[in-house]
């Protein structure tokens, strides 16, 4: 079941993948993580200041399950989409590309948009505790922040402020869809020497 998220005057809509295409993109990542040479380098298209960033072959069925999300999205959110009103006629909207990333500790992911007109980030393993990186920084106004998901948006009085998502193991297996204009960025995580491994995509207007 999906759960949408309030942020500013628009939302993200937050579910679980379906496990058999859950298993099958861990397959897909733990093959690559075994040899990192045998990957096609994404960096030079993405501002993460990560190491390991790789692009992946087509998939039908994470096309399928982002179409699913999208029909939600549009019940909740109906007016989102009026405001790519600069067609003709009615486009189908499809997978245009999708990364993995393999984040190590003190890595991160500044504050950016992508193109399309939907994003998602898929969180495939978890490696750390939270309650154990929100300690490391314990004593931060306002509250520790390391390793979350955040986005930045404007409120009604055009000041800045950040929604905040706090990722943890729990988060294995569960899909994030968002506008691909809303800002958002990665904090780096520090108590764990493993791997965070989450994909990333964009959905665009088919011809």
């Amino acid at each position: 079941m999906s759960n949408f998220i309030e942020v500013g005057e628009v939302g993200v809509i937050l579910s679980d993948l379906p496990l058999e295409l859950k298993t099958k993109l861990d397959n897909i990542t733990d093959n690559l993580q075994q040899d990192f040479t045998k990957g096609n380098s994404f960096n030079n298209n993405l501002v993460g200041h990560i190491k390991h960033e790789y692009s992946l072959d087509y998939d039908a069925d994470l096309d399928i399950c982002l179409n699913d999300l999208i029909a939600e999205y549009n019940e909740k959110y109906p007016d989102y989409l009026k405001d790519y009103n600069v067609l003709f006629k009615d486009a189908p909207l499809g997978l245009h590309n999708h990364w993995v990333n393999f984040q190590k500790k003190h890595e991160f992911n500044p504050p950016h948009s992508h193109s399309g007109i939907f994003s998602f980030v898929i969180w495939l393993k978890i490696p750390y505790d939270l309650q154990k990186e929100l300690d490391y920084f314990n004593n931060v106004n306002q509250g520790s922040k390391t390793s979350m998901f955040n986005f930045l948006y404007t409120d009604g009085l055009g000041k800045i402020k950040t929604y905040n998502i706090h990722v943890d193991k729990n988060f294995e297996g569960k899909i994030c869809m968002f506008p691909s204009d809303m800002l958002h960025y990665v904090n780096p995580f520090y108590t764990s020497n493993d791997y965070r491994i989450s994909l990333s995509g964009n959905i665009k207007l088919q011809n």
